[in-house]
């Protein structure tokens, strides 16, 4: 049987091309199969005339509830031999397509987004959020290296400590927009037209200028840092492996599944 995409393009209107994060059973959880998928799907928005304006969302209940965390997802083989190269060329890093496309991309984010999904966000150039949307850390204390870093960037590193010192914090949409991190926070029925909206207003300007106006912006925030936190962050990220108590974490996931470990750390 022929295996369903990871990542679904639809048509939205007005110049206004969605992607669609298509796990909706596993809530979206991000692997390197969907990773790959997003960047394909990603480059042929970039190169498709038609195209405006970017907007990624997620299927079901989530925008996506973290990194898949089984054996066979994207947090597989993370020990002291990963290398910081590969977690840059074959994971987050890919996220910086969407920072380098020359269109504008958006998130509109609804349900859970967790780990990877906050960290696919950090790369957006807008994200919407719904008012209920429940977004932080994943419930596993695997890591937390990329998404640490980044939050810092949006919210200053007080606000980023404070969330990234506790296990499993979690915020609403609203409170996102209160600190930083989404342009907007909406009722979740208002959604989807929200983004709309603007999308189609940010379609209407020239492409050649759309283009300038993203790179002179992101020349800035580059020059602040932000690329180099990327690359920083997969070091830690990959160090945060290594650790003894995570390595423990890990080994107790494999022997009695995610939901049975999260269950034992909340108790």
């Amino acid at each position: 049987m022929t295996a369903l995409p990871l990542v679904l393009r639809e048509d939205r209107g007005g110049r206004v091309a969605g992607l669609v994060l298509n796990r909706p059973n596993k809530l979206n959880a991000i692997n390197r199969e969907m990773i790959a998928e997003l960047v394909a799907a990603v480059d042929a928005c970039v190169h498709d005339p038609d195209v405006g304006v970017i907007v990624i969302r997620g299927e079901g209940r989530a925008f996506a509830a973290g990194a898949d965390a089984s054996p066979s997802g994207a947090m597989r083989d993370r020990s002291a031999n990963t290398n910081r190269e590969e977690l840059l060329d074959e994971l987050w890093g890919r996220f910086q397509c969407l920072w380098d496309a020359p269109k504008p991309v958006i998130a509109q984010v609804h349900g859970y987004c967790l780990g990877a999904g906050t960290i696919l966000c950090s790369f957006a150039d807008i994200v919407i959020v719904a008012d209920d949307s429940e977004i932080g850390w994943p419930s596993l204390p695997l890591g937390g290296g990329v998404e640490d870093v980044l939050f810092a960037f949006y919210v200053g590193a007080r606000k980023a400590k404070e969330f990234a010192f506790q296990i499993a914090t979690r915020f609403d949409g609203r409170e996102a927009y209160e600190v930083g991190w989404a342009n907007r926070s909406v009722p979740a029925d208002q959604l989807h037209d929200t983004v709309q909206r603007m999308a189609e207003r940010m379609a209407r300007t020239p492409p050649g200028l759309l283009r300038l106006k993203k790179e002179s912006i992101n020349r800035v925030v580059d020059q602040m840092g932000f690329r180099d936190a990327v690359r920083v962050s997969a070091a830690w990220c990959v160090l945060s492996h290594t650790d003894p108590g995570v390595a423990a974490i890990l080994d107790r996931v494999r022997a009695q599944g995610i939901k049975a470990t999260i269950a034992e750390l909340e108790a």
